[in-house]
């Protein structure tokens, strides 16, 4: 559409699918700044910033001025667990969120806290900044601690945890690649170590793992620093790399999905749907009503299958099987050049 005075605007139909929440605030006049975040069952949404800890009631439905406000604890940060608890960590305490009651409850304490995931048993695991890992086992509130480096103890900082069906976790790490811990609670688990240098080609494109996710495939998706997207065969230990020269438009990546129908949505400078069939890449920006400024590992899909990612005005919220297929544009192809009304061949000169 044109104005008189301020030129000519192109506002694209895919603006309409794509829902930035914010304000959520009463107080807030421009934006949501949200560091943590958790969606549960029951429609509930969890989040934390500078000013505390809040709630909204209906994550598919974020209006402004929708949160309350549950404590002053500022910047907590938010592990999700399952479809109705996540722990919550601030200074040296963790504590257990229940979504139903909306009540904290102290579970532990731990220092430099990193992450946590659940396993099939129950086990919540903690990772930490200082390169130890502690399995908290709820029902017996017992616990057993691991090094990522099993044998010079060194502190290398864990950034993410899978815990995988089989009982094994998967640790993403800031220097050392990939983890992977099997039977962790025995006496002696078995260890395998995947870094850049484990495979030549076939091995991971970054030592520094920012994210991790599963698909139904039995595949693990991996988000690095500096790297690009690293996709796991869990069967036969093989890596397959997506990079810019693939067709990322950053190698940074901050967070990844994978929806119900196995495209893989990666959050970097864009938002990126890779069609793991068709091996395309469609990118999501501002003219899409997409803005970047993504926050590192802030994302999650919904039961219903909405994908929320936090940037850094609030909450993006869609739903990708919702979205328009994006119309391939037409090559224009060249039959002739004219200059000045001369046609023009391949190797002339003009001008001298």
């Amino acid at each position: 559409f044109g104005t008189i005075e301020n030129g000519f605007y192109l506002k694209r139909k895919n603006t309409e699918y794509f829902k930035l929440a914010t304000r959520l605030c009463r107080d807030e006049i421009k934006k949501t700044e949200i560091s943590y975040f958790d969606i549960f069952d029951n429609g509930l949404m969890l989040f934390s910033n500078f000013k505390g800890l809040f709630c909204c009631n209906d994550y598919s439905n974020l209006t402004p001025g929708c949160a309350q406000k549950l404590n002053s604890m500022a910047s907590a940060s938010i592990y999700p667990l399952d479809g109705r608890y996540c722990l919550v960590s601030n200074a040296d305490s963790i504590y257990m969120f229940d979504s139903h009651t909306k009540k904290l409850s102290w579970v532990m304490n731990s220092s430099a806290t990193s992450i946590a995931s659940q396993d099939k048993n129950g086990i919540i695991w903690i990772g930490s900044w200082v390169g130890i890992i502690t399995g908290y086992n709820p029902k017996t509130r017992t616990t057993c601690s691991l090094y990522v480096d099993i044998v010079k103890k060194t502190k290398i900082p864990v950034s993410f945890l899978y815990a995988d069906n089989d009982g094994s976790l998967w640790v993403g790490t800031v220097s050392a690649g990939l983890i992977h811990i099997i039977n962790p609670t025995d006496k002696h688990p078995v260890y395998e170590q995947f870094s850049t240098k484990s495979n030549g080609e076939n091995s991971i494109c970054s030592n520094i793992i920012h994210c991790i996710y599963p698909d139904d495939l039995d595949n693990l998706w991996i988000g690095t620093n500096g790297g690009g997207v690293s996709k796991l065969n869990k069967r036969t230990k093989t890596f397959e790399n997506l990079t810019e020269q693939n067709g990322l438009i950053s190698n940074n990546i901050e967070s990844l999905i994978v929806d119900k129908l196995g495209n893989i949505w990666i959050a970097s400078n864009v938002l990126t749907k890779y069609d793991t069939t068709r091996k395309i890449f469609t990118h999501y920006s501002e003219i899409d009503g997409v803005e970047a400024g993504f926050v590192w590992r802030q994302a999650k899909r919904a039961a219903d299958g909405l994908l929320l990612y936090v940037n850094k005005k609030g909450i993006v919220v869609f739903d990708p099987a919702k979205l328009p297929s994006r119309k391939e544009v037409t090559k224009p192809i060249l039959t002739g050049l004219r200059i000045r009304g001369v046609s023009i061949k391949v190797g002339d000169s003009i001008d001298g």
